[in-house]
């Protein structure tokens, strides 16, 4: 009787615990060297943009945001300088280690979608890094354009040969919407984009005229 008693108690707890993570998604993490400065998480939910601030103590963050959907949860050091992007949704969990002077280094547990992708870019940092870094020198010396525009091929490259490889994915969708996505090759994105399998199109990029009222948020919001 005990005993039954005991594991009813167990289902209880575990069941309670379930419920009350599917109403919300949740970041924490242990994170090294932020010099006791927060992150920002910006985010869309159906009430609009959501901030919210991760203010570590003893390197350790956590926050609680809310989304029906799967929308990017972008992450920022002080003075709004990218830090890394996740993609959540309720009922979702991501745990974060490492150090924050080498990002790419961060060891990521959560769904299958975001530990993909995080390994995806951490095993080409080389090439994302530098176009970063490229991308920030073009703005202030335009006389290495050149330099920009090879780089920005470099990735290109790089993200056209894994959607075309892989339609089905939902991470290729955020490939093209997040990452490949610009003004000048929006035809071939959107060329891209009507080739991927509906069941891999997120909603959040799924827009009508498909693709385009995604690059007009881009250039408009916090991206």
């Amino acid at each position: 009787m005990k005993r039954n008693i005991l594991l009813y108690l167990i289902t209880l707890v575990l069941l309670t615990a379930c419920g009350e993570q599917k109403d919300v998604f949740v970041i924490k993490g242990e994170i090294n060297n932020l010099g006791g400065r927060p992150l920002l998480a910006v985010y869309n939910n159906d009430l609009g943009i959501a901030i919210d601030t991760l203010i570590p103590i003893d390197g350790k963050i956590e926050m609680v945001g809310t989304s029906t959907e799967v929308v990017p949860v972008q992450l920022y050091q002080m003075g709004w300088q990218p830090f890394m992007r996740l993609y959540l949704c309720n009922g979702q969990r991501v745990e974060l280690k490492g150090d924050a002077k080498v990002p790419y280094e961060i060891e990521l547990k959560g769904n299958s979608l975001n530990r993909n992708l995080w390994k995806f870019i951490s095993k080409h940092n080389e090439i994302f890094t530098e176009f970063s870094a490229a991308t920030l020198q073009s703005e202030f010396r335009p006389n290495l354009e050149d330099i920009y525009i090879d780089k920005q091929r470099r990735l290109d490259s790089l993200l056209i040969s894994y959607i075309d490889s892989h339609r089905r994915d939902v991470m290729s969708s955020i490939l093209i919407g997040d990452y490949l996505l610009r003004y000048d090759n929006y035809a071939l994105c959107d060329s891209l984009w009507q080739g991927l399998h509906e069941k891999a199109k997120l909603p959040y990029i799924h827009a009508s005229p498909p693709l385009y009222n995604h690059l007009l948020a881009k250039n408009d919001k916090y991206h």
